[in-house]
C-alpha cells in the first residue's frame, strides 16, 4: 500500500507543477524546465528500485493528460547507491548536492527537485534552495 500511496502523491506532485506552470506568463512560452530526482539507497519504501518507476509512470501518465508539456523538459535521477540508513542518507545528500549544483549551473530555465527519501535528506535540500533563493 505504501507504494501505491507515494505513487498517487508523485502524481499528484507534478500535476500541481505542471498545472501551476502552465498557467503562468512562463507557460505559454514553453521555456525549458529541469527536473531532477535524487535518489539515495535502496531502501524498500524510499530507494531506487522502489520509487524510479514510480517516477517514470508518474511522468508517463502526465504527459498524457497533458501532451507536450514536457517538450522543453529536460530530466535526470541523480543516484547513489549503497546508502543504508536515513542517517547516512543525509551525509550522502551532502556529497550529492555538489552534482545538483552544477546541473543547475548549466541548466536555463527553473529547477524542480524530487526527493522521496527520509526526513533527514530535508536539511541539505533546504540549505540549497536558501543559498541559490537569497
Amino acid at each position: 500500500m505504501k507504494g501505491k500511496a507515494l505513487s498517487f502523491f508523485i502524481l499528484r506532485g507534478l500535476l500541481d507543477l505542471c498545472l501551476s506552470w502552465a498557467h503562468t506568463d512562463h507557460g505559454s512560452l514553453t521555456p525549458q524546465m529541469n527536473i531532477i530526482i535524487l535518489i539515495l539507497g535502496e531502501d524498500p519504501n524510499y530507494g531506487y528500485y522502489s520509487t524510479a518507476p514510480m517516477y517514470d509512470v508518474a511522468f508517463q501518465h502526465v504527459g498524457q493528460i497533458f501532451p507536450g508539456l514536457f517538450a522543453n523538459t529536460t530530466r535526470h535521477v541523480l543516484y547513489k547507491k549503497n546508502v543504508l540508513d536515513c542517517s547516512s542518507a543525509a551525509a550522502n545528500m551532502v556529497e550529492l548536492m555538489g552534482q545538483v549544483v552544477a546541473r543547475v549551473d548549466h541548466s536555463s530555465g527553473p529547477t524542480v527537485l524530487f526527493s522521496p527519501g527520509c526526513s533527514l535528506e530535508v536539511g541539505p535540500l533546504a540549505d540549497l534552495a536558501r543559498g541559490r533563493c537569497d
